[in-house]
């Protein structure tokens, strides 16, 4: 979706999914046939949602413009204005959960002891998706599911195949991961396959050895023809990463070839 006030001189013909605001208003009453643009209502039980979308981009626009030295702080206060407002219609209460502190910090991590150096993390934002292609621009794919992991809570892996190779890449962290138990249930947990014979024996008996690990192997080729590939990071935080995409665990998909993978925060 563009940012709001981004909509050109002349509306193309084509699809759109956008609220109207005054200025698109403005262009659809200069079309003339009302027949020739489609209007919807928005669903009361999904116009919360729609809004919101609508306003993360007008804020990131509007927050933006707001350059120079002290632009952390100025963006700070005029968020602060924006609770204000909501404050008048919801209540006092929420001043003081959602007024932002000053200055501007982001937490990052909280232990139980303390850190030397910090915590790994991967390098792309939890709080945001990104879209990695392999190329040398960006991290690679085993790089980041490896910091992902040795900060999860749990994982959860799906995909069509395990090489030795690609796993021997994720084992340091997922040694890490499996080294206390969880209260809920294991701390790994796997589901892959046998298909077209591609999964390494060596790879399963290394997943296998690692404690708090559950581990799951179809080998009926025939039925299970499994060509989902998911990595799951859960965090009691909230702050969990889903990689979804083409990267099976093989060396060649996690740190050579040009998989797309979708990190969905």
């Amino acid at each position: 979706m563009p940012d709001p006030g981004d909509t050109p001189k002349h509306l193309p013909d084509g699809l759109y999914d956008h609220l109207v605001d005054v200025a698109l208003k403005a262009k659809l009453d200069g079309i003339g046939d009302p027949r020739l643009a489609e209007l919807a209502d928005v669903d009361s039980e999904d116009a919360h949602s729609a809004i919101a979308q609508y306003l993360e981009r007008l804020l990131a626009a509007s927050l933006s413009t707001l350059r120079g030295r002290e632009s952390a702080d100025r963006q700070r206060r005029l968020v602060d204005r924006v609770i204000e407002t909501l404050v008048a219609e919801l209540g006092d209460d929420w001043t003081d959960r959602f007024n932002l502190a000053s200055p501007l910090r982001r937490l990052i991590a909280v232990h139980s002891e303390p850190q030397a150096g910090g915590a790994s993390r991967p390098d792309t934002p939890l709080a945001r998706s990104a879209l990695l292609t392999g190329t040398r621009l960006d991290p690679s794919l085993a790089s980041q599911l490896s910091k992902e992991f040795a900060a999860a809570d749990r994982v959860d892996i799906l995909c069509s195949f395990i090489k030795w190779s690609g796993i021997r890449l994720l084992l340091d962290a997922l040694g890490e991961l499996t080294a206390t138990p969880h209260p809920d249930g294991p701390r790994l947990r796997v589901i892959s396959t046998s298909y077209m014979g591609a999964t390494d024996a060596k790879a399963i008996e290394a997943l296998r050895d690692l404690p708090n690990t559950e581990v799951k192997v179809s080998y009926d080729t025939n039925r299970t023809r499994l060509h989902a590939k998911a990595y799951l990071a859960h965090r009691e935080t909230g702050f969990g990463s889903a990689y979804i995409g083409s990267a099976n665990v093989s060396r060649a998909a996690l740190s050579e070839g040009l998989e797309w993978t979708s990190k969905i925060s």
